[in-house]
């Protein structure tokens, strides 16, 4: 019984019917094997992504934070004892800070005490710092650098703002153009900067870095598109990432990595401020970018959107694939929220609005090119053929 039980399965496996099966069986398993494959390289590469990805940022963030060095120590100077109390009348002071030679930038550091500071009727009617240029007896230039209100003690710890035009002088104006309350300077120190020639070496590298990871990221490295969209998503990141729109150069995370002149040159006090007349009216940046974003606030939500909207249709056509092009344009966005941060400007609500808002142009540049994707296609498809 045995016996015939086993050439009745021998003959079974030798029939077309277990030969399909044995078929299918093989076909699964290669397919599931290629699968597997399939997803683990993948894996692969996402993490390999992630990884020159954090390196990248890494980079980044050394060589903006190591980028400076003093210019011209000899022409450092700090306020002892800083200013005298200005009530609001409104009340101004002024000091002469003199000549700082041949400089990129102005490394300023300092701290300003409120008291009871209210605000007036208009938005730049409170306590306020600000730098003016002069040569030959006129201002060629005025620069914001702070405002304060209400009560306490308000720092600038690190930042460079851009260096005034040449053989110009430098007065640091104090302003309290508030209803009531109390303000002064408690202390400032300034010295000249320049770009570090080793930092402009490395940044090179860093910024060809991200070309060819935003290219990899893009698409295959043959095509030109992906290249296209890689140095289109630099441009966009250099007017609103880093540098930016921002009037003055911020440390990422920390502070600029430079010795500074110890102890300063000069040194100046109480009895060196003179009144001055206040200067009322705002201040305007002399970034364009950031003029429209102050001037046009009710707008910002639809200016987000629209914003994101140009780069994200770009970013689709250069890569032919929703995919890419949509993680290009949200890499963007998360770029900006995150080198505000950076920055030192912080993250709120409003922030939450403008991703949402940018999500908005993505997702209308999206539409747009699915509508164009189609209608090109039905073009070709009703075009005569030769």
């Amino acid at each position: 019984m045995l016996k015939s039980e086993g050439l009745r399965l021998f003959s079974f496996a030798l029939s077309p019917s277990a030969q399909g099966t044995r078929n299918r069986l093989l076909r699964a398993f290669l397919v599931g094997t290629s699968a597997g494959r399939c997803s683990a390289v993948a894996v692969r590469r996402v993490a390999l992504h992630l990884v020159t990805g954090l390196g990248l940022i890494a980079a980044t963030v050394a060589s903006w934070n190591h980028g400076h060095q003093p210019a011209n120590p000899s022409a450092g100077l700090e306020i002892a004892g800083g200013s005298p109390w200005l009530e609001a009348r409104p009340d101004s002071l002024r000091i002469d800070l003199g000549e700082f030679g041949a400089a990129d930038g102005m490394h300023l550091r300092f701290t300003v005490e409120a008291k009871e500071l209210q605000r007036g009727t208009e938005e730049w009617q409170d306590g306020r710092l600000h730098l003016e240029w002069i040569k030959n007896g006129e201002c060629l230039e005025r620069v914001y650098l702070f405002s304060v209100r209400g009560t306490g003690s308000f720092s600038e710890t690190s930042a460079i703002h851009p260096a005034g035009p040449p053989g110009a002088r430098a007065e640091l104006h104090l302003e309290n153009l508030g209803q009531s309350g109390r303000l002064r300077l408690s202390r400032f120190e300034t010295f000249p900067t320049r770009v570090s020639p080793a930092a402009r070496a490395g940044m090179g590298f860093v910024v060809l870095g991200w070309l060819v990871w935003l290219a990899s990221v893009a698409g295959r490295l043959r095509s030109p598109g992906p290249w296209l969209a890689a140095a289109l998503w630099l441009v966009a990141a250099w007017f609103l990432v880093i540098p930016g729109p921002w009037p003055k150069q911020s440390p990422l995370v920390g502070s600029f990595a430079m010795d500074a002149p110890d102890p300063p040159a000069r040194a100046l006090g109480p009895g060196d401020f003179v009144p001055a007349p206040s200067q009322p009216g705002a201040l305007e940046s002399p970034n364009l970018l950031l003029r429209w974003k102050i001037q046009l606030r009710p707008l910002r939500p639809l200016l987000h959107g629209l914003l994101f909207f140009v780069p994200t249709l770009a970013f689709l056509v250069l890569t032919q694939e929703e995919r890419r092009g949509l993680t290009l344009a949200a890499l963007l966005a998360l770029a900006v929220e995150a080198a505000q941060w950076g920055f030192g400007y912080g993250f709120d609500w409003t922030d939450l609005v403008d991703l949402a808002t940018d999500a908005l142009g993505m997702l209308m540049a999206l539409w747009v090119f699915r509508k164009w994707r189609t209608g090109k296609e039905g073009h070709l498809a009703g075009a005569p053929r030769a």
